[in-house]
């Protein structure tokens, strides 16, 4: 049986360490991204929902801005506290599939980042997003692309001779499924869920958020450095999601 929080805590230090050295594919695409998206914060109340180490308030941080960071870990937790917090900014441990231990209307947005693809009942937690975020608010999260969740990197031995990209063979991408994973080449492993766009599209229109954008994120062409990267200018590793919140 699935145990979250178990999963997590087993990996923070080596999570956190991967993460402060640097991800190559987050800090080129993903990052960009989410501070476009995010837009102006100043003097408003952000909620980073599976905030994991805190990594994203460092990033997002702005003078009067309010940041509250919520993960199953306390170990993640712990680390973020130490690391990340300050005025304006504190971290919590709590559940993201169960209710949320905040106010009604408390946040000016809601980030979850790279988040999604690891909560098992995400209809449960939009709902919670929903209550505690403003209507008119925004919402925003970040996931492995489903391709990289249904798919396998193929590579002929006459691509290999020619020097050529990989490719990726897709199967079975409409079929929902839990697998496990080694987060960012960590040692143990956590539990992952591929779900098409379509689901999580559905998700937001099933709770009235209306869509402002929908990106599939790629690697710019100024990266060349291997067959891989050059295989990611044209297929995109993340999908970006922002919307507004109606009550």
């Amino acid at each position: 049986m699935r145990d979250a929080h178990l999963e997590w805590n087993s990996i923070a230090a080596e999570y956190d360490m991967k993460i402060v050295r640097g991800d190559f594919f987050r800090n080129e695409i993903l990052d960009k991204a989410l501070i476009q998206n995010i837009g102006e914060i100043k003097n408003k109340t952000l909620l980073d929902l599976g905030c994991g180490q805190g990594y994203l308030s460092k990033i997002i941080t702005s003078e009067g801005t309010n940041i509250i960071g919520i993960d199953i870990s306390e170990n993640l937790i712990e680390i973020a506290n130490k690391r990340y917090k300050k005025e304006g900014t504190s971290f919590v441990v709590g559940n993201i599939e169960e209710k949320l231990p905040f106010e009604d209307n408390a946040f000016d947005t809601t980030i979850s980042n790279m988040v999604f693809m690891d909560i098992e009942n995400p209809k449960k937690t939009i709902k919670e997003i929903v209550r505690v975020t403003k209507n008119g608010g925004t919402f925003i999260f970040s996931v492995l692309h489903p391709i990289f969740t249904s798919g396998i990197i193929h590579k002929p031995i006459k691509d290999f001779l020619l020097h050529k990209p990989p490719s990726f063979l897709i199967s079975n991408y409409k079929k929902e499924k839990q697998m496990m994973w080694n987060i960012l080449n960590t040692t143990k492993k956590t539990t992952v869920y591929h779900r098409p766009i379509e689901f999580y599209i559905q998700l937001l229109l099933d709770q009235n958020i209306s869509l402002l954008g929908i990106e599939e994120l790629t690697l710019p062409e100024k990266h060349n450095e291997n067959g891989f990267q050059t295989m990611l200018h044209s297929i995109p590793m993340f999908l970006m999601v922002k919307g507004i919140i109606n009550k």
